[in-house]
């Protein structure tokens, strides 16, 4: 999924990843063969309103995107998803995923338990923010950062 809006075409799926209650919409990793999945953040992605109506913190989320992963758990492993600053990974494996930057939102790396609903959400505080890969794989468990 490329939201980077630097090649060709914007996947129509970006649209579906932004800031909402829901978590992303529509975006979903359900089939172990589409690891390790590569997605491409926005470039100067400017500031999304809602993701401002989500979070009311000491930091600021201008611009926050994300993927669902629905993949059954595979014993012995991890999924780990890393990104480069200034985005930042938000982990979470509620019905609600979670847009807002804190200090404990970790730049760079991130790690889940396979198995049910986890969402790897990307978010930064910069507007003018480059556009990064955002890469999520299976790794063996327990997994390290970076």
């Amino acid at each position: 999924m490329d939201c980077s809006g630097q090649c060709d075409v914007v996947s129509p799926r970006c649209e579906m990843a932004t800031c909402r209650e829901e978590g992303p919409y529509g975006v979903t990793v359900t089939e172990e063969s589409e690891l390790p999945y590569i997605f491409r953040t926005p470039f100067h992605p400017g500031v999304d309103p809602a993701c401002g109506e989500l979070c009311d913190g000491p930091v600021e989320t201008a611009y926050g995107t994300g993927v669902k992963v629905l993949i059954d758990d595979v014993p012995g492993t991890v999924l780990k998803a890393t990104v480069g600053a200034p985005w930042r990974i938000n982990t979470t494996d509620y019905m609600f995923s979670d847009y807002c930057i804190d200090s404990a939102t970790p730049f760079e790396c991130s790690l889940a338990w396979i198995g049910g609903y986890i969402a790897f959400v990307v978010v930064t505080d910069d507007p003018n923010a480059p556009a990064r890969n955002v890469k999520i794989e299976r790794v063996p468990a327990p997994g390290s950062c970076p």
